[in-house]
């Protein structure tokens, strides 16, 4: 699972945040940090892996709970591969296999996609983030 982490710039949206109970803020953000997300997520399929579309066709946005270290709220959303496979397309990884009593043996190369879908898409995704966040706040932000 490849996972971003950023802090908004936006110290007037932080403010409001706190303003918040807890559960209505966790569900603002995760709703906006979905939004982010499946910018990435569309990214991550386009730059997937195809042999026969099962992989990349199971990536999905996850949202990941929501907690507190010290007095700061995080918070994440990942994009995932639903068959386990994903770690090892995006490193690579060694083989050995025996079949009809040879053995084979070698490396896959790294296929890297979800990293560089992060990376490609980041500044877009923060901006989706703020957007729906700031939409939220209009009135409070004037």
């Amino acid at each position: 699972m490849a996972t971003t982490r950023s802090r908004l710039g936006s110290q007037a949206i932080d403010d409001l945040l706190r303003t918040l109970p807890v559960r209505v803020r966790d569900k603002l953000l995760r709703a906006a940090l979905t939004r982010g997300a499946e910018i990435v997520l569309a990214e991550a399929k386009a730059l997937a892996p195809v042999h026969t579309g099962e992989y990349r066709d199971s990536l999905y946005v996850r949202p990941i709970k929501l907690h507190s270290r010290n007095a700061s709220r995080e918070a994440a959303i990942g994009v995932v591969g639903g068959y386990g496979l994903a770690h090892l397309l995006e490193y690579g990884h060694a083989y050995k296999a025996t079949i009809r009593g040879k053995t084979y043996e070698g490396n896959v190369p790294a296929q890297p996609h979800l990293r560089t879908a992060a990376d490609n898409k980041r500044d877009e995704a923060v901006k989706a983030i703020s957007s729906h966040l700031e939409a939220h706040f209009a009135e409070a932000l004037r």
